[in-house]
């Protein structure tokens, strides 16, 4: 099914466009998380919790740090990207493998506080950051914490290039840990946001604005900046506001 999945050209097109250079180099990038997922962990993950996550960057027309006084702002997202393939682990430990083998990997395991951090590759720091609150804030709100992971990724997204690659790479790490542990489809856990989103003062029910994602974004958002999403406890964050 995945290997499928991977080759369906009309999953490309729905993330990419349709030109076909793009596309192409998609398939490779795509190609080389797969080989790699499926020469190193497949036999050491849970297949049927296997996903494929793509997360896009952002460009921000006037800017990033624009001020824009209360009103909108001109935002889109372009053709660069993480992906990655991951799935519960076996063992006690979390993996994350970047594709670059010239970034390298990051493991650890997860416990509550602070993830005892075993090897660190480059952005271990956003990985860090995600399991830590994450796996506290479930705690706090009367939750299972989230399980081990496998995951490899890889991203061509430029590093201070402007485009919100860091936002990226920690989005990526949320949805490697909430995917498998299937907190996107757990209404507790939808719930949970939702409040902590009122709590800190969202505006629900906006036309054509899904409440949940709305939510889900502010919420990712705290992950970098470190404050208090409502209830749920910040921390340092990684420095980004």
């Amino acid at each position: 099914m995945l290997k499928e999945r991977i080759n369906d050209n009309e999953l490309f097109v729905k993330l990419f466009g349709h030109d076909e250079r793009i596309i192409a180099y998609k398939k490779r990038m795509l190609r080389k998380v797969y080989d790699l997922f499926e020469k190193r962990f497949l036999g050491l993950v849970q297949r049927e919790s296997i996903c494929l996550i793509s997360v896009p960057n952002r460009v921000e027309l006037l800017g990033k740090h624009t001020d824009y006084q209360g009103g909108e702002t001109f935002i889109l997202t372009g053709p660069k990207n993480f992906f990655a393939i991951n799935a519960l682990s076996k063992d006690e430990t979390t993996e994350l493998i970047n594709a670059d083998p010239k970034l390298g990997t990051t493991v650890m395991k997860l416990r509550k506080g602070k993830p005892e951090m075993l090897r660190e590759g480059e952005g271990s720091n956003y990985t860090s950051i995600v399991a830590k609150r994450l796996y506290n804030n479930l705690l706090d709100g009367g939750f299972k914490p989230i399980q081990n992971v496998k995951s490899v990724f890889v991203g061509d997204i430029p590093f201070g290039g402007g485009t919100s690659g860091s936002s990226s790479k920690l989005i990526t790490d949320f949805y490697i840990f909430a995917s498998v542990n299937g907190l996107l489809e757990d209404n507790g856990f939808k719930a949970l946001v939702l409040e902590n989103g009122r709590n800190a003062g969202i505006k629900m029910n906006q036309e054509g604005v899904d409440d949940f994602s709305l939510a889900l974004s502010m919420y990712l958002g705290h992950f970098e900046n470190g404050l208090d999403f409502g209830v749920l406890r910040g921390d340092r964050g990684v420095g980004k506001f």
